[in-house]
């Protein structure tokens, strides 16, 4: 397979990084690393980047077994983006923000630019052919055929069947993110990933997860099927009393489940709506907080005014400086800019009143800008969730109309068949021969179904067996080759003897069973934490190496915060060695002491690893401001390592 290399990032108007409106990365072969402190984003930008490739953010509550099928894993993910970028990006920056990127796949170059809550379309996509610098790709194109576009020449040059399964290999394989999603202890994944990465053709992977779900589809009926027969052969023994109704059961039963289903659209409006009220609430109270706080900012700036005077000499009686300050005062009020005004009323007060303590007034001038800039600041705040409220409020407004319609539907269509659902009420309880007689067809009809559904997943079944026979014949060739590069990065990293196995089960296929020291680890606690992470990072490393027919870019949002001492430098040897195979890693990390980063840094050289500070790219908090010089240390260690100067 082709995988993306990754060449330049660009970020524009994401403000959770208030120190630059504008992010520009150009990476180089080898490692690129944000280094900062906890806090700051870090694991935001590989979302930022992987969003930037696939068009989704990857729901961490939502598991892949719950799911079970790679497309439907896809459409589960879509909506996800906007919640995630929602609290990292300001109100009013929605349709400014987006992030660009370009990289290569095969001999392509790609160049893709996208909004962060507007997942259906690109702002901009290119593909150019690298040798012949043809463009193939239509510039009269609507976004959102860009977007079908894109999905289409990705799919094709990356070498799978599908555009899912390529967000699928990049969420699971390529991507180690802060959800630290184990492939090692996750059958369905792991089941999926060898079907991709060992299967004969990427569209038998799509056969055997389209098999997978119609088994699972026939299993769901088989049960369904049983439960009906045991609830009607039951009922056939409780009814006591003859009933009819006016129309067939079917119709009457498709009535009550309409009701039901437009009762349940009802309350789900009825939550929404409440979840709405509460953040305009929510918006309504912060708007409120800062008005008092401008208040008293406002009060405390008339205070440090009114300490500009001394016993002699009364600033408040000199007619220039009071019209001065009934000039800066109408400029707050309209939210203008007085900085010159400040310089004139600076000015006036050292002639008024030389013999004041000049540094005395200079540190009332000071006081007096930064509570000016504070009242700045906490009006753009108010403006922020004004914004806020007015979008919520217009969406509350939609849903309450959209309710108000629906629960007329509702009571119409209780009121218009009020006789037949008293009639069904009645009915479901009565005790007839026709009613017995019919349960009875009911039952027989099931039993026949249930017959009819265990023959197509058998047949489903014996299918995906044969799949999974000729998957597991490709594996064993590759295996010879495949098991001693994981070997490598897992054995040097975790200095035990690891060994890996094909297993099966009959629930969820093949999958790869773990070794330490000749013994199975079933379960993730068999292995401390820095050990699971480390050895499935390893997993990754060795199916990139395997399957990549030129180069690959990987993901890493560095778990270093659970990994032991004692395997730090081991872990920066394994991703250097990683690297020397001609593969690029985009890691964030820490900024500590760690052998981690220091390891790699000597591994890899200038010529092979960048460093980024994103201390560079947002505000620290009190806490790190006052741990600055520790953090200066940390990255000057790093890059004189880098240098080979440490």
């Amino acid at each position: 397979m082709n995988f993306p290399k990754i060449h330049k990032i660009n970020i524009s108007n994401f403000s959770l990084y208030k120190q630059k409106d504008e992010i520009e990365l150009n990476l180089k072969d080898g490692v690129f690393c944000l280094a900062g402190a906890n806090g700051l984003g870090k694991s935001t930008f590989i979302a930022i980047v992987s969003y930037a490739l696939m068009g989704i953010v990857v729901d961490p509550k939502k598991n892949f077994d719950s799911i079970n099928q790679i497309t439907e894993f896809y459409k589960k993910n879509e909506k996800f983006a906007e919640t995630y970028f929602d609290g990292r990006i300001d109100e009013s920056k929605r349709n400014l923000a987006n992030v660009s990127i370009e990289f290569s796949v095969g001999d392509f170059l790609y160049n893709l630019k996208r909004n962060f809550f507007e997942i259906t379309n690109l702002l901009e996509f290119s593909r150019k052919n690298k040798i012949t610098n043809e463009e193939t790709v239509d510039n009269n194109s609507t976004s959102t055929e860009l977007l079908e576009l894109y999905k289409k020449h990705l799919t094709k040059d990356i070498g799978v069947a599908t555009f899912e399964q390529f967000a699928f290999l990049q969420s699971f394989v390529l991507t180690f993110d802060e959800s630290k999603k184990l492939i090692f202890w996750d059958t369905p994944v792991m089941n999926r990933i060898l079907h991709l990465f060992f299967g004969i053709d990427p569209e038998y992977a799509n056969r055997a997860d389209d098999l997978r779900k119609k088994i699972a589809k026939h299993e769901s009926n088989l049960r369904n099927i049983q439960w009906n027969i045991t609830q009607n052969e039951r009922e056939i023994v409780e009814i006591t009393n003859p009933l009819l109704l006016d129309i067939s059961v079917a119709d009457a039963e498709i009535l009550i489940n309409t009701i039901k289903e437009d009762e349940n659209s009802v309350e789900e409006l009825q939550k929404n709506i409440e979840k709405q009220d509460s953040a305009i609430s929510e918006c309504d109270l912060n708007i409120k907080n800062l008005a008092i706080k401008i208040v008293e900012l406002n009060a405390k700036y008339e205070e440090v005014f009114k300490s500009l005077e001394n016993s002699e000499i009364l600033i408040e009686k000199d007619s220039t400086i009071i019209a001065l300050l009934r000039k800066i005062s109408y400029k707050i009020l309209n939210k203008e800019e007085i900085t010159n005004e400040f310089e004139d009323l600076k000015t006036r007060i050292v002639e008024v009143s030389k013999i004041l303590d000049k540094h005395c007034q200079e540190e009332r001038m000071i006081e007096l800008k930064n509570i000016d800039d504070e009242i700045i600041i906490s009006r753009k705040q108010q403006e922020e969730y004004i914004a806020k409220k007015n979008r919520v409020e217009k969406e509350i407004t939609e849903n309450k109309k959209i309710l108000e319609d629906l629960k007329i539907k509702l009571n119409n269509l209780k009121y218009k068949n009020e006789k037949i659902i008293k009639q069904y009420d009645l009915y479901i309880s009565a005790n007839t021969d026709d009613r017995i007689n019919s349960i009875k067809k009911v039952v027989e009809n099931d039993k026949i179904r249930k017959i009819e559904e265990g023959k197509l997943r058998d047949k489903y079944k014996e299918e995906l067996s044969i799949l999974e026979k000729d998957m597991r014949t490709q594996y064993h060739k590759t295996e010879l080759e495949f098991i001693p590069i994981f070997k490598k990065y897992a054995t040097n990293f975790l200095g035990l003897d690891i060994d890996i196995e094909l297993k099966n089960t009959a629930s969820t296929g093949l999958y790869l069973s773990l070794k330490v020291n000749s013994t199975e680890r079933k379960d993730k606690h068999q292995l401390s934490e820095s050990q699971q992470y480390f050895i499935d990072i390893a997993l990754r490393f060795a199916l990139i190496e395997i399957s990549a027919s030129k180069y690959a870019t990987i993901f890493i949002d560095t778990p270093e915060g659970s990994l032991d001492i004692a395997y730090e430098s081991r872990a920066g040897k394994m991703f250097g060695d990683f690297v020397k195979q001609g593969f690029d890693i985009i890691m964030t990390a820490n900024i500590n002491s760690s052998q981690l980063l220091l390891q790699l840094a000597k591994k890899c050289s200038q010529e092979k690893m960048n460093l980024e500070r994103m201390t560079e790219w947002t505000i620290l908090s009190t806490v790190q401001q006052e741990e600055q010089n520790v953090i200066e240390k940390a990255f000057n260690d790093i890059e004189g390592a880098l240098n080979g100067t440490n």
